[in-house]
């Protein structure tokens, strides 16, 4: 087994136990540390940063597997979306879930703010998508209400 270089000597093998589960648990740190730097360096809001944190890791292995596919800030028609989400589900059905996440700040702060978002859910939905719309309070206190979410789509698409 290879190990990183300035965790072990490149090469060598874990002594032990003890040895074998340091290392890896280093290597697994600087991994979230590298991956919570690019996300702080290019995703802009606190929140969505949360957000991205818990769909990566909750669905890594689908999107390893082409089964699902993530894209921050996609444009559709004339609108931009925090989080482009699809899934092929068990009968090979695509589905498209868009996930909004809602900081006080932009969103429900005024009248005109709340028309916006309205309109912009019904333009999504027509078009096929399903939309969830969290806000930041959520997303701080509870983040596991996004992937939750999503599985109470796919669950239902799939018939259970």
């Amino acid at each position: 087994m290879r190990l990183k270089e300035n965790h072990m000597e490149v090469g060598t093998m874990p002594r032990d136990w003890n040895d074998y589960k340091k290392c890896f648990l280093k290597n697994k740190i600087d991994l979230y540390e590298a991956t919570f730097k690019y996300y702080e360096e290019n995703i802009p809001s606190p929140i969505e940063r949360i957000a991205m944190i818990e769909l990566v890791d909750e669905f890594q292995g689908e999107i390893s597997l082409n089964k699902a596919k993530l894209e921050t800030q996609k444009r559709i028609g004339k609108y931009t979306v925090d989080f482009y989400f699809q899934y092929i589900n068990s009968f090979d059905e695509k589905l498209e879930i868009i996930i909004e996440c809602d900081g006080h700040d932009f969103h429900e702060k005024t009248k005109e703010q709340a028309a916006h978002d309205k309109k912009r859910d019904r333009f999504l939905t027509e078009q096929g998508y399903f939309v969830l719309r969290f806000t930041g309070s959520e997303i701080v206190k509870e983040p596991r209400v996004i992937t939750e979410s999503i599985y109470s789509i796919i669950v239902k698409s799939d018939g259970i």
